[in-house]
Formats: structure tokens, sequence, C-alpha cells
């Protein structure tokens, strides 16, 4: 416990992958909710707690850590911080943690892996074609608080930014990439960027997009 509140201590407070304090803070969450519903749900709350979710969860959880009101501490705890320290004990424990923490990895925790809608249906295509080599599943920073908005079942579809005083300088970057294609060129070519956080110009002016393009396709109606 004391590793773990000098960890939390000289966290920068960002999500990265290599990063011990936000798998810390993760685990926690889990375990937070349980110890303060279970008091008030009856004898038997079971898995109650852990499936209790609405969209506002995260602002009431940021208000009771903030404000630890009296009324929502549970009876056997002497005091908020004899509860926290409780939530954190807890979450290390049913999370596995290792016992060393700064071992402890976020990224690795909430990977993030990519596959073919469709062809990874199919265990011979997905070894035939899979992904390229290096993003199957890769340790993801970020979370449902931070800027990158990403958790264990959504992403964004892309990375955009407009300029507003140059719109020849906005930039765009599609997760994947140009094409869902395996044998095109463009499958996949976007994901190393996306997943290192560059980017792309985004080409807006007649000029700008004339001395961008490499190649002009001219679909003719037969």
């Amino acid at each position: 416990m004391r590793q773990a509140a000098d960890i939390l201590r000289k966290w920068n407070g960002n999500v990265d992958i290599n990063a011990s304090a936000p798998a810390i803070v993760d685990a926690t969450r889990d375990a937070l909710w349980p110890l303060l519903l279970n008091p008030h749900l009856g004898p038997h709350p079971g898995d109650i707690a852990q499936l209790y979710t609405w969209n506002e969860k995260p602002y009431a959880e940021e208000q009771l850590i903030m404000h630890t009101p009296a009324r929502w501490l549970p009876a056997h705890y002497a005091n908020w911080d004899e509860f926290f320290t409780a939530a954190v004990a807890q979450g290390l424990f049913e999370a596995h943690s290792p016992f060393d923490l700064s071992k402890w990895q976020y990224g690795k925790s909430h990977p993030v892996y990519i596959e073919h809608p469709l062809f990874a249906q199919s265990p011979l295509l997905r070894r035939l074609i899979g992904v390229p080599t290096g993003t199957g599943a890769q340790p993801q920073s970020g979370d449902t608080t931070t800027v990158k908005q990403v958790g264990r079942s959504f992403g964004p579809s892309e990375r955009f930014t407009a300029d507003l005083s140059n719109l020849d300088n906005s930039t765009l970057n599609i997760v994947l990439g140009e094409s869902g294609n395996p044998a095109s060129p463009w499958f996949m070519d976007q994901w190393p960027a996306w997943y290192k956080g560059t980017t792309f110009t985004l080409p807006f002016s007649k000029t700008s997009i004339d001395n961008a393009a490499t190649h002009t396709l001219t679909l003719t109606p037969q």
C-alpha cells in the first residue's frame, strides 16, 4: 500500500502505456462501487454493484471523492481515507497486481486489437491475411477520461483537427487506413500514425490538393 501511495503521489496524471499509476486507479475504481453500494443493497447484494451503471456514474464518483459526504460512507469505516485505502487494497487484489507495482503497466491490461470484420471470422483467412506485423494486440494509452477517448470496446473513428485560420493546415488520421481490402497498398496504412499519436496534413484548397496528389482516378460511365 505504501508503494501504491508513493506511485500515485508522483503521477503526472497522464494515462500512459507504461505507467503504473493509472493501472492502480483503474483497479481501485472497479473495487470502489461494490464497496460503496453493497451496504445499501441489502443482505445479498451479489453482483448488483458490479452491474450498476449509468451515464453520469463518473460524475457521481468524482463528487463523492471530492466532497466525501458523511451519509455515503459505509458504517464500518471510520473515515473516507480508510474507505479509499480499502478500495485500493481490494482493487489490487482483484486485479492480481504484481508484488512490485512499479512493474505494472497500464497499457498491457488495456490492449487494442485490430482485426478485419469479415476476414477475421475465418481462422484460415485470419492466418493468411491477418493484419500487418506488429498490429495485433498492442498496449494502449488513454481511457474514458482522456482527450483520447478509448475503452475496451470502443475508440475514435478518426483523429481530425481543423485550423480555421488556414484550412490547408488541417490534419486527418483514419484509424486503419483508406482501404479495407487487404490486397490494397492503402490497407492499414494509417494505423502506425494513429497508434503513435501522429497524423497527416489534410489539403483543403484546390491548389493544395493538386500539389499533394500523386495520381488521378477517372471513372467514366458506360
